[in-house]
């Protein structure tokens, strides 16, 4: 989420760009483009110490539940076992005792496994927690075939992204696709364009030059990128165009007067 003095910035660096205010009532909670990332990560490296950092957990998660539960096929003599190991743990875990009195929510917790059985509510929090691992693992993977599995370097991705959005929104307030130049001196952008972006990546932390992503988001524009937002009341033009309602009559008494008309 950014800060306030973030989407401020976004705020001023879109009303150069766009030659218009872009503040609205709302303006002071948001940015005025969506700044989430399409990839959670921002290198191979990250992404992999997650992975693998799920697979352990997946896996030490897993075994500890087979060891609790176990499996209809163990013989009578593991099963044996381990009831007596469970019986244990819930003796050991409960205290040999009573409760002790609660003096904060983790307490109360405990007190609560201890009298339900300390190791059956341990189970249940496992077989929780072995479905959330696998619920990450199988994102990540997705995510793997989508941004990594690449045979050369990745692109950045959240560069290309914030581009697209820009360019996007440039294109339908314009009603142009943005250009992109470079100043002779310095390699900086020469368009309102290319030095917005700029801008924009400064304020989000993307440490990417604008060239390359802000080349691909331009190539990506259609001419439904150019189209302007139809106004939702327009079609209410040629009604009030004819006629319009008297300071007396009502807009639905007037809208439903005209229909009847037809």
């Amino acid at each position: 989420m950014l800060s306030q003095d973030q989407n401020m910035a976004l705020n001023e660096v879109f009303e150069v760009l766009l030659e218009r205010p872009v503040k609205n009532a709302f303006a002071l909670y948001g940015a005025p483009i969506d700044v989430d990332k399409p990839n959670q990560h921002d290198s191979k490296p990250a992404f992999n110490r997650e992975l693998n950092s799920v697979k352990e957990s997946l896996a030490h998660t897993s075994g500890l539940l087979r060891q609790l539960i176990g499996d209809d096929a163990d013989s009578k003599q593991i099963k044996a076992r381990r009831s007596e190991l469970i019986a244990r743990i819930d003796e050991v875990a409960y205290g040999r005792g009573e409760p002790k009195k609660t003096q904060n929510s983790f307490e109360i917790l405990l007190l609560n496994a201890r009298v339900a059985g300390f190791t059956t509510s341990c189970i249940y929090h496992l077989v929780t927690l072995e479905f959330a691992l696998e619920t990450r693992l199988r994102e990540l993977r997705d995510q793997d075939a989508e941004f990594w599995s690449v045979s050369s370097r990745p692109p950045n991705y959240y560069a290309r992204t914030i581009s697209l959005r820009t360019a996007r929104l440039y294109a339908k307030e314009k009603g142009v696709k943005p250009t992109l130049g470079t100043a002779r001196d310095g390699g900086h952008p020469s368009t309102d364009f290319g030095r917005a972006l700029e801008s924009i990546f400064a304020v989000l932390g993307i440490k990417s030059n604008v060239r390359s992503p802000a080349k691909w988001a331009i190539g990506q524009l259609t001419d439904a990128d150019l189209l302007r937002p139809q106004n939702a009341f327009a079609a209410l033009s040629d009604i009030y165009s004819t006629n319009t309602p008297t300071p007396q009559v009502g807009l639905m008494d007037f809208l439903r007067e005209k229909g009847s008309e037809k």
